[in-house]
């Protein structure tokens, strides 16, 4: 995942969170600061079909402790 995925992004996880009736919502900007990968830190990933449209992401934290 890059920067410049982060509007196709924030639209899967807004749309996904609409199946649920209590869910938080995420504006662009906190998807941008919380999911685009940060070395050693965020990792996101996406999944895009052969026409290039990202279709699934997957994002998680790595922290030493």
């Amino acid at each position: 995942m890059t920067k410049k995925d982060s509007k196709a992004v924030h639209e899967l996880l807004t749309n996904y969170l609409l199946k649920f009736p209590i869910h938080q919502e995420f504006s662009y900007e906190e998807v941008v600061r919380n999911l685009v990968p940060k070395e050693g830190v965020i990792y996101s990933y996406v999944v895009e079909n052969s026409e290039k449209q990202i279709t699934d992401f997957i994002s998680f934290y790595s922290l030493p402790s």
